[in-house]
């Protein structure tokens, strides 16, 4: 497989956002294309690309009428013990909005009547080698059921503003509207726990 196929791919920015602009990141494009049964040559394309790559996960915020978001702590990996937004890895041949809404069926007892595209961030520990995720946000709707946490974890809902977050907790309620805080301080705070955050869009 020739990696230029990945320009044929659909534009992830513009999948997500209508007046987005074009991600030049092939990852990405693989990733968002995964949403889609349209074209079965893309979703091939994009299945290989993100098998080769960092490993895929999708996370879910939602917001209750009050404006408070739901949280989860975590219970491994290189988050363990930080409180996180519901979420976790991609498995093969599952499409996102299914994975988002599996883990946040599983981490909270929550399911979501709808999701939306948010962001696309690439996580990666500094020095690289320990990790590498493509995490892609969902904003969920609609939700029904009880919250209920995984075992060795817990589940509540925050108001946003009373929080002193992770930074990856921090950076996505930023891109969510729901607080304010300067990114260029938040990267300096993961920097010190030895993890990178871009947003890819």
């Amino acid at each position: 497989m020739e990696p230029r196929r990945a320009r044929t791919l659909p534009d992830a920015f513009a999948y997500a956002r209508a007046d987005a602009h074009p991600c030049p990141d092939p990852y990405a494009h693989a990733l968002v294309s995964l949403h889609s049964d349209t074209d079965p040559d893309a979703q091939e394309v994009a299945l290989a690309l993100v098998a080769e790559g960092p490993g895929v996960s999708a996370v879910v915020a939602c917001v209750d009428d009050v404006g408070r978001v739901l949280i989860v702590k975590q219970t491994a990996g290189p988050f363990a013990g930080a409180w996180l937004l519901p979420g976790g890895n991609v498995e093969r041949d599952e499409r996102l909005e299914d994975a988002a809404r599996r883990e946040l069926l599983e981490e909270t007892g929550y399911r979501a009547e709808s999701l939306r595209a948010v962001a696309l961030y690439e996580v990666r520990s500094a020095p690289a080698g320990r990790f590498h995720f493509l995490v892609h946000l969902f904003r969920g709707a609609g939700l029904e059921g009880t919250a209920r946490a995984e075992a060795g974890s817990e589940v509540r809902w925050s108001v946003p503003a009373e929080l002193d977050p992770h930074p990856n907790l921090a950076i996505a309620l930023v891109d969510l509207g729901l607080v304010e805080r300067d990114r260029a301080v938040l990267a300096r705070e993961l920097a010190a726990i030895g993890i990178e955050m871009r947003r890819v869009f």
